[in-house]
């Protein structure tokens, strides 16, 4: 199948899910109250099959779940110890307001914490849940499914919500004025320079309306613009909120938040930063049960140097650290908790007669892996043309092999993005330039084993290479930027005659074995935590945990939570 073919397929399936969901819903709604009995949802699953789309009904219950196993924990409490606020934008059914859930009762429990969950109650005209397919217009339950299963789980847990509508009632004039604006831009570059009571709202918004439309770099165009616009409005409303809440809501302890890189995790954390209250931010990563935490710092950044440092002074790494990490880059390579694996196939048609290359490995055009993580370059696809056009002006006689992401067309998305059309555009013409698109069946560790070294932006594989004893180029800004095992440079100039350096003696450079050792066995196996019988990443809508009850899911975890804790109170980080 053609690769314009196999990604239209993609956004077919995904166009069908979203009618579904706009057929079934109202269904869903007349058992909203009681819950769909077992056999009927088994009745509208098949129906759904039926229809080639590969989804669970259950998935609009899992709030009924999350509040029975969390029943009346939070009725007839006495809290004298401050607030610890939960902002929640991700869905009520999402699996992270179930470890909110089991946060909010341990926080409660130890510290004498109350726990808010602070959500949108269709307050917002737009969110980090809507998407090119994904129209709230066409949708009219987009909201409703989004928030008000969290009234139910107040009214049975006792838990404490606040509503953004609610709050910035009275605020009106102050958010009319933004708005006026806002409507007054009429460039993406204002947008990313507008400004917000002292916030820097266009620049926390970029990376949500790059997520949106699900590219690397945004052309200014008439949609991406109002998208943009409706972003800073969004902002703007959750801002006045936001404030609010944390100046007049009691004595604000602390907040944890979900994954924390988007506009309104980025808003929390500017008044956490401005009024120093501790927050941490976490997310699930490579596993179905896992779990990293970063204080003070968005987590999706990787970076401990801090919590490093204060574990290991003095201190030697396990005498099996070694062992542990050679098996943790063997399990990269078969894919081992991968979300999806990608380097099954290989054929070497496309690479016969060449030996001794450069390869670049691109990301995923909107991977927020490379998301304004921008050092050098302006972005992922800047870096790429300019790495192709040193090629040619330079006349480079080495064989450069562009290996495009194969994610770009094997991950079902509703992008319609191919950077690999581009990147063959831009070489054209330049006979040691070869591209192996997103549709080729090329594995990259394969690619690996022949040549002579790699350029990255972020990506992970970066580490991979240097794990293969050979020398890698960092031009973005990923975790491991900067250790001995990498070469970092820090403008263009230093870049490129790394490259001419390389290109002369790939020799030249020996990634540092030791300190690869010591950097993923921290990252991958301190960092890590896996929980005991509870799911956090579950694609087929499969239970999220093997108990029913909230005393069972925390006991049979507590040191994650007690770890989680003593990072959170300690001062030093």
């Amino acid at each position: 199948m053609a690769k314009k073919d196999l990604k239209e397929k993609n956004r077919v399936y995904l166009r069908r899910v979203y009618r579904l969901k706009v057929l079934f819903y109202p269904l869903v709604l007349l058992f909203y109250r009681t819950g769909v009995p077992p056999l009927i949802e088994r009745v509208l699953n098949k129906t759904i099959t039926f229809f080639g789309v590969r989804k669970n009904i259950h998935y609009f219950f899992k709030y009924r779940d999350f509040a029975r196993w969390f029943r009346n924990d939070f009725k007839g409490k006495v809290f004298n110890k401050g607030v610890i606020v939960f902002p929640m934008m991700a869905g009520v059914n999402g699996n992270f307001t179930m470890l909110d859930l089991m946060f909010a009762r341990y926080f409660q429990e130890r510290d004498g914490l109350e726990p808010l969950f602070f959500i949108c109650d269709s307050a917002l005209k737009i969110c980090t849940k809507d998407g090119m397919l994904k129209s709230r217009d066409k949708y009219p339950w987009f909201c409703h499914e989004c928030w008000k299963g969290f009234d139910h789980i107040s009214n049975t847990t006792g838990l404490r919500v606040e509503k953004v509508g609610r709050i910035v009632s009275g605020r009106e004039m102050e958010l009319s004025e933004a708005i006026m604006a806002i409507d007054r831009i009429e460039e993406i570059g204002q947008c990313n320079e507008y400004t917000f009571n002292n916030l820097p709202l266009g620049r926390y918004a970029k990376k949500s309306v790059l997520r949106y439309f699900l590219t690397g770099a945004l052309t200014g165009d008439y949609d991406q613009l109002t998208v943009y616009k409706e972003f800073l409005k969004a902002g703007a409303k959750y801002a006045l909120a936001t404030e609010r809440l944390f100046k007049s809501g009691g004595k604000i302890s602390g907040a944890i938040i979900y994954n924390g890189t988007l506009l309104f995790d980025a808003i929390i954390i500017h008044y956490c930063r401005e009024l120093k209250i501790p927050f941490m931010t976490y997310e699930t990563f490579m596993g179905n049960n896992t779990l990293i935490y970063k204080k003070n710092d968005e987590v999706m950044n990787l970076s401990w140097e801090r919590e490093y440092a204060l574990k290991y002074q003095n201190r030697e790494l396990p005498p099996d650290a070694g062992e542990k990490v050679e098996s943790f880059f063997s399990g990269l390579r078969r894919g081992y908790e991968m979300y999806a694996v990608l380097n099954k196939e290989h054929s070497e048609e496309k690479l016969y007669g060449k030996d001794h290359y450069v390869c670049l490995f691109t990301n995923l055009n909107f991977d927020t892996a490379v998301l304004d993580k921008n050092l050098m370059f302006t972005s992922m696809e800047d870096w790429i043309y300019s790495v192709i056009d040193f090629w040619k002006k330079e006349k480079v006689k080495k064989d450069l092999i562009i290996r495009v992401h194969p994610g770009e067309i094997k991950l079902v998305t509703a992008s319609n993005e191919f950077i690999g059309d581009r990147i063959k555009r831009a070489a054209a013409g330049v006979d040691t330039i070869t591209v192996l698109d997103s549709s080729d069946k090329v594995s990259s560790y394969e690619i690996m084993k022949r040549m002579d070294y790699g350029l990255i932006y972020s990506s992970t594989i970066g580490l991979e290479i240097a794990w293969e004893g050979k020398p890698c180029i960092v031009a973005g800004i990923p975790w491991f930027r900067g250790r001995g095992f990498i070469i970092s440079p820090s403008t263009k100039e230093e870049y490129f005659s790394n490259i001419d350096r390389l290109n002369s003696n790939s020799n030249y450079y020996v990634p540092d074995r030791d300190k690869i050792i010591e950097s993923v066995y921290y990252n991958y196996f301190e960092r890590i935590k896996r929980f005991n019988g509870i799911k956090l990443h579950t694609p087929k809508e499969e239970p999220n945990s093997v108990y029913t009850d909230s005393e069972s899911m925390i006991s049979s975890n507590i040191d994650i939570f007690n770890d989680f804790r003593d990072e959170f109170n300690d001062e030093r980080i």
